[in-house]
């Protein structure tokens, strides 16, 4: 057998002594890599592995064929790739939904990119719901798992309807005996310990994203509340009490004008607090969705944002490396995001489906309706039929970035939009290697030496 290099290998480092940092794209395998097994590998094409009469070099290529740095000659690894992720879109064992109660919000945040209308979810539609998402386990038998994540809006403003219909569908995948999970994106301003407890027992809600951008005067402007009140001090008590009982994520949406401001606020968390695992600080850039930010020029560029994220990491890295450590590395996705599968759908109050909760409550962009019969819209076919880029069927992180957001390719014509991670993600291998030597821990990163 014939082997050739990995198209999805990427050098991360290369060391005086020639010896290398690699990492695989598609594997997800990093792993430092010795002079003498790089020579093997830098001519592997005409190497024949089985004829090798060095054990620590024979042991050592089973292991880059393992880790997939060195692959089958005959291998296309970017139609395997491509076949994956088409398999993946038409997955029935695993169904997910979205569902906006209301797209009523009790705030004004100036960079919302939502179509906000005061329209709430009625019980003849929560019924509806519930039938519609039945209607998919009867059509699938294969169906095993069921995912509902709870939107808005915001979400907390129609509590019944989430307490209704989860109670309706957890009795009807026990029922069908299927998995039962889901989460909630929330404000956090209605999430005091009581909602947080209903949702976690009676809900199944496991975990929780919540919004704070910056330290108290700057989120109070940017996460403003209808009603006038500190939407900050509101939110930083509910995570105190809501952490007994959920998993909650802290997103920070970062721009040019609290980027400054980040580790203050992580050390609010981390010191103040003592908030060193549950909740957990995340970062994200605020993206130009309807053009909010070329107004303002507020908007980082997503290089800039990464250079800001990798600094954040080392930040958090210096505040607990066990939780740290877990976003060092990339992942890998077979789809980029759910919106582009076959049975994946956003919920608006009205019953009206759409593929991307960045659409949810704009009419225009609706795909269909829970009480009409199916039909292959041109919206739909829009997201289930996209494709990926030339240029990202190139692109050696394509196993990672799958071609980034999907609304922005979908809404121009498939345009290019790289995932963000793809500018720091060497920098992250980087310091997971720091982190190794460091702690001079073994399993931490695979390794291709001959001696560990």
């Amino acid at each position: 057998m014939r082997h050739k290099k990995s198209k999805y290998n990427v050098i991360i480092t290369e060391f005086p002594d020639s010896s290398l940092l690699i990492y695989n794209t598609r594997s997800g395998l990093f792993g430092k890599m010795n002079a003498k097994t790089r020579t093997l590998y830098e001519r592997i094409e005409t190497a024949d592995i089985s004829a090798l009469d060095d054990d620590e070099l024979q042991k050592n290529a089973k292991t880059m064929l393992e880790a997939g740095y060195i692959v089958d000659a005959e291998l296309d690894e970017t139609s395997l790739i491509v076949l994956q992720r088409e398999i993946a879109r038409c997955n029935t064992t695993s169904f997910g939904f979205t569902i906006a109660p209301t797209m009523d919000c009790n705030m004004c945040c100036p960079y919302c990119y939502e179509k906000k209308r005061a329209s709430y979810m009625n019980a003849e539609t929560q019924d509806a719901v519930v039938n519609f998402i039945k209607t998919h386990f009867d059509a699938y038998p294969t169906a095993k798992r069921l995912h509902i994540t709870w939107y808005g809006g915001e979400p907390l403003l129609h509590k019944e309807a989430i307490y209704n219909i989860s109670k309706t569908l957890i009795a009807l995948c026990d029922e069908k005996n299927l998995t039962y999970q889901a989460d909630i994106i929330t404000n956090g301003v209605l999430l005091d310990e009581e909602t947080a407890k209903r949702l976690a027992q009676e809900c199944k809600i496991m975990s929780a994203q919540v919004t704070v951008d910056g330290l108290g005067p700057y989120h109070n402007k940017k996460r403003i509340l209808k009603s006038g009140e500190d939407s900050y001090e509101i939110i930083i008590q509910n995570l105190e009490t809501a952490r007994k009982y959920l998993n909650i994520s802290v997103r920070v949406n970062v721009d040019k004008q609290n980027a400054g401001q980040l580790e203050e606020l992580a050390k609010v968390f981390f010191i103040e607090h003592g908030w060193s695992e549950n909740p957990r600080l995340y970062f994200a850039p605020v993206e130009n969705y309807d053009n909010s930010c070329v107004a303002e020029d507020t908007c980082l560029q997503l290089p800039e944002f990464a250079k800001i994220n990798t600094d954040m990491t080392r930040v958090l890295y210096s505040f607990n490396q066990e939780v740290a450590r877990r976003d060092l590395y990339p992942k890998r996705n077979i789809v980029h995001c759910g919106a582009e599968n076959v049975y994946t759908y956003v919920i608006d109050p009205d019953g009206d489906l759409y593929k991307c909760w960045l659409d949810v409550g704009n009419k225009t962009f609706k795909c269909g309706s829970i009480d009409k019969p199916f039909l292959v819209t041109e919206e739909y076919a829009r997201w289930v039929l996209s494709t990926l880029p030339d240029k990202c069927m190139q692109c050696e992180y394509l196993p990672i970035c799958c071609g980034g957001c999907a609304a922005h390719r979908v809404r121009n014509d498939g345009g290019l939009h790289c995932a963000h991670t793809l500018y720091n993600y060497k920098d992250m291998l980087k310091l997971a290697y720091e982190d190794y030597l460091a702690q001079q821990a073994t399993g931490i990163i695979q390794n291709v030496e001959g001696n560990g």
